[in-house]
């Protein structure tokens, strides 16, 4: 690029920037609004969140697909571009071995750590195990190269709701320095080795859900520094909040 060249895009960037920091303002405020007039009154129409994933919306898979069991693939710390990065990028739409069934918005209970949304999770699992008598089971696989033992012994339990969580996308926000593509990239390669792994192992006509807990936000100030961190999560912008929960089977 020529110097007017650069000076040009430096200018367009400087407005991009303004106008995401106006956007993510305007969401934080209408989000913390909602969610407060959410907890006034319960009867109010509301978003999805990753406590309707195992009743209100496995119901209504399980109803339309007559699949009396679901396989829950949590990806810790997927955002929604992320996810339209992978779905293009991975062997879930490049194998031809899945189909998507819908794609969902959910929004990430405040504030949008991993804790926050688990415990909310697995209460909704337990209380439909008490009130509707379905089994559920969780497995955490911490990293893109820990074992998937007991995710793939998970497989063979007889029970309806099978929630197996893989923390390597949360581990790369917190530990990544890059820039958002070469972790979008570097994420991509552990899909393929981890999660694909395990999805290989399920059978044919398998009812698939792959969703996530919270997103991630990029620290635009960031300057290379040694104890800085270039991503984190825990607030209220679009980016950490808007997540995406997928129906799929497996064909």
């Amino acid at each position: 690029l020529g110097l007017l060249d650069e000076i040009h895009f430096y200018r367009k960037k400087r407005t991009m920037d303004t106008l995401l920091k106006t956007w993510a303002k305007a969401f934080h405020e209408f989000y913390l609004r909602t969610m407060e007039n959410m907890e006034q009154d319960k009867r109010k129409k509301r978003p999805m969140h990753i406590n309707d994933v195992p009743n209100a919306l496995f119901q209504r898979f399980k109803k339309a697909s007559g699949k009396d069991t679901g396989y829950f693939i949590l990806l810790d710390g997927m955002r929604w571009d992320l996810w339209e990065y992978i779905k293009e990028n991975t062997f879930i739409t490049q194998s031809l071995n899945y189909r998507i069934l819908e794609e969902v918005p959910l929004w990430a209970l405040h504030p949008t750590t991993t804790e926050v949304q688990i415990r909310s999770l697995l209460d909704s699992a337990l209380q439909l195990d008490m009130v509707a008598d379905v089994e559920s089971s969780y497995t955490t696989i911490k990293g893109a190269e820990s074992s998937l033992t007991n995710a793939y012994q998970e497989i063979e339990l007889d029970n309806c709701i099978k929630i197996v969580k893989f923390g390597f996308i949360d581990n790369k926000v917190h530990q990544s320095k890059d820039d958002l593509v070469t972790l979008f990239r570097e994420i991509c390669v552990n899909m393929e080795v981890s999660v694909k792994s395990y999805m290989d192992r399920l059978p044919k006509g398998s009812l698939i859900f792959l969703f996530s807990d919270h997103g991630f936000l990029e620290n635009m100030q960031y300057k290379g520094h040694q104890d800085e961190s270039r991503y984190f999560h825990g607030g209220a912008s679009p980016w950490e909040v808007i997540v995406p929960f997928v129906a799929m089977l497996k064909i």
